[in-house]
C-alpha cells in the first residue's frame, strides 16, 4: 500500500514538473524580449470623436448600427523597417462595445497609398491573444499578437478589419485627416486581393487603427 502511495506521488510529482516546463519557457522568453528590446510606434495618429460629417455614408451608417458586416481597408505609411510588428486598435470614443471579428495586415499592390488592391502573397492574419477577434471595451483599447511581417521605411502597409456586428451607438473612433483614401464594403473581405462588390466605397478617414508598433534593440 505505502509503496503505491510512494509511486502515485512521484508520478505527480513528475507530470507536475513536465507540464510547467512550456510556462517557464514562455515566461523566460518574455523577460528575455523585454530586458533586450521595446515596442516602438512607426505609425499613430491622435484618436478622436469621428464628427457626424465625417462619418461613413450611408448605407455604412443607418440607426444606430455603424459598420455592420463591414470590411474597411486602409492604408498607412511607416517610419522604421519592421521585421516583427503589431497593431494597436481603439475604441476610446465608441459608446458601446466593439466587435472586432478578424484583422488582416498585407502590402497595397505596387505600394501604392489609398487603394484597395493587395499585393499577392503579402496578406497575414492578426490574433488577438490567441484568437481572431476581440471585444473592444468602450473607452478602450486592443493589441494585436506580435507576427513575423516585414516592411520597408517609408513603406505603406494595408490594414483590413472585418466588424461584423459593428459599431452600436452611434459614436466612433477614428481620424478625419488621414490624406489618403480608405475602403468599406459589405461582408467579410479581410483575405480578398481586392474589394471588387458593388457596395464598394471610398472615403478619405481612418477608422479604429490607433498604432503600428515594432520591436527595437534596447
Amino acid at each position: 500500500m505505502k509503496l503505491t502511495i510512494y509511486r502515485t506521488l512521484t508520478l505527480f510529482l513528475f507530470l507536475a514538473q513536465v507540464q510547467s516546463v512550456p510556462l517557464d519557457l514562455a515566461t523566460k522568453d518574455a523577460n528575455d524580449f523585454r530586458r533586450h528590446s521595446h515596442w516602438v510606434d512607426i505609425w499613430t495618429a491622435m484618436p478622436q470623436l469621428t464628427e457626424p460629417y465625417n462619418l461613413p455614408p450611408t448605407p455604412f451608417n443607418s440607426s444606430d448600427t455603424i459598420f455592420a458586416n463591414t470590411t474597411i481597408r486602409q492604408t498607412f505609411q511607416v517610419t522604421q523597417n519592421a521585421d516583427k510588428i503589431r497593431l494597436r486598435l481603439s475604441n476610446a470614443f465608441g459608446i458601446d462595445d466593439l466587435a472586432v471579428s478578424k484583422v488582416t495586415i498585407g502590402l497595397p499592390l505596387h505600394q501604392q497609398a489609398g487603394i484597395s488592391a493587395l499585393e499577392p502573397g503579402t496578406m497575414k492574419e492578426l490574433s488577438f491573444s490567441g484568437e481572431s477577434g476581440i471585444i473592444i471595451p468602450n473607452g478602450g483599447l486592443a493589441v494585436s499578437d506580435p507576427i513575423d511581417f516585414s516592411i520597408n521605411v517609408q513603406s505603406n502597409l494595408m490594414v483590413s478589419i472585418y466588424l461584423e456586428q459593428g459599431q452600436t451607438g452611434g459614436a466612433i473612433t477614428g481620424h478625419p485627416g488621414s490624406r489618403v483614401t480608405s475602403w468599406m464594403s459589405f461582408g467579410d473581405w479581410t483575405d480578398a486581393g481586392n474589394l471588387t462588390d458593388s457596395s464598394v466605397t471610398a472615403v478619405d478617414h481612418w477608422y479604429g487603427i490607433l498604432e503600428v508598433s515594432v520591436t527595437m534593440s534596447n
